[in-house]
């Protein structure tokens, strides 16, 4: 069977499944398997959620994106029988082939269990109660939203690529994700501050005033000077001659009477 023929095959049987076929229902209709892991995710969500409590007892502002957030997902845990993977998920094959484009979305709002939510919340939450904290409810909402399409966007298009590429069509044809570990794995680089305050004492970089930029200028041009003496010290020896410049003992020192090399 040619590419071309393999490949019409799969796309015509991934368009039944992803409409038909799949009557997967989430989260899944068993009970939790209540071993070690599930019990270490149950105590960080609480550790977390009495942190935050704690926390915002003290505050008042209200965050907004984070409660529609977590009240969203609660509530497509919690809804009756669940709901349809397929309609839902992360398909790459219906982004690009049906333009199913609310999937990018969707999908972070569903779960597979309880220790999948929790872990979810429990990692997520004192992130995004930080960040909104700082940016305010709704430009918090804004790039949420920005940074979950973009995450599941580039899913999408790797999954495309393997399967032009790559002669690897499964994660296009067959893979649907559900969850929002991309938001974690978002959230993860950038370690946000833990209030406001500590947000407004933070150096701005990118308004930073001028005579602050000239002495840091001025800092790196003396440690290079220091490196440039050290290197002539040990070029020259330290036999007294006239040639070796002088080591500057402080940075101030360095500014007022730059040494020279001979």
């Amino acid at each position: 069977m040619t590419s071309r023929a393999r490949d019409r095959v799969e796309r015509n049987f991934a368009s039944l499944r992803w409409q038909y076929m799949d009557s997967l229902r989430l989260p899944l209709q068993q009970p939790p398997v209540w071993d070690a892991r599930m019990l270490l995710t149950l105590a960080n969500l609480g550790n977390v959620l009495v942190n935050q409590a704690n926390h915002y007892r003290e505050s008042t502002s209200v965050p907004i994106t984070t409660i529609v957030l977590l009240l969203s997902s609660t509530a497509t845990f919690c809804h009756p029988g669940g709901v349809l993977m397929r309609d839902v998920c992360l398909s790459p094959f219906c982004v690009v082939e049906r333009r199913e484009f609310g999937r990018l979305w969707s999908c972070a709002l569903v779960h597979m269990d309880l220790g999948h939510i929790c872990s979810n919340v429990g990692s997520v939450l004192p992130e995004l109660l930080a960040m909104e904290e700082i940016l305010g409810s709704a430009r918090m909402a804004v790039e949420l939203g920005v940074m979950t399409g973009v995450a599941h966007g580039l899913y999408v298009a790797y999954a495309w690529f393997q399967k032009i590429y790559l002669s690897n069509s499964i994660p296009y044809y067959s893979v649907g994700a559900v969850g929002m570990s991309s938001v974690v794995f978002g959230l993860q680089p950038s370690p946000a501050p833990s209030s406001a305050a500590n947000h407004q004492n933070a150096p701005d970089l990118l308004s930073a005033p001028s005579h602050t930029a000239a002495a840091a200028a001025a800092e790196q041009s003396a440690a290079a000077q220091r490196a440039r003496d050290r290197f002539a010290a040990s070029v020259f020896g330290s036999n007294g001659s006239s040639s070796r410049p002088a080591i500057p003992t402080s940075a101030s020192q360095s500014r007022q009477q730059p040494p020279a090399l001979t």
